[in-house]
């Protein structure tokens, strides 16, 4: 049986397909920017309301989150939730009480564990799986 030819003209864009895919962007996503900004405001917390971590990521006026909305506003708690929600982290009820308008809602740290695991690495080098034993 006679395997059917690929076209001559499919190979360069093959091959400039796999390139562009190859390529990383030397800029990182507004989700990892907005990961980091969190990473270090709650390194020392467990808990954080949104209404403070809002506050957190707009206090520094040369961050992109001070005027996040077309330049004019500071990120809200809901554009904060829907930039979060890619990385599967949704705010919670952090101080639970029987009053609705008492009980605040905001993150953990350990909500954050994975994605700062998977998508912060410090160093572009390390490597993410254990080097396999050598064979005798």
């Amino acid at each position: 049986m006679r395997l059917p030819t690929m076209p001559a003209a499919i190979g360069p864009s093959a091959r400039q397909a796999a390139v562009k895919l190859s390529r990383q962007n030397a800029e990182p996503s507004q989700g990892r920017r907005l990961l980091a900004a969190v990473s270090e405001i709650i390194a020392n917390r467990d808990v954080i309301s949104s209404e403070e971590l809002v506050k957190q990521l707009a206090a520094d006026p040369t961050a992109e989150w001070c005027e996040f909305d077309r330049g004019r506003t500071p990120i809200t708690q809901r554009q904060l939730a829907a930039l979060l929600k890619d990385y599967e982290i949704f705010p919670k009820v952090i101080h639970p009480t029987k009053r609705a308008d008492d009980s605040p809602r905001g993150y953990r740290r350990s909500d954050f564990a994975d994605a700062f695991a998977r998508f912060l690495t410090r160093d572009p080098h390390i490597r993410t799986q254990p080097p396999r034993p050598k064979r005798k």
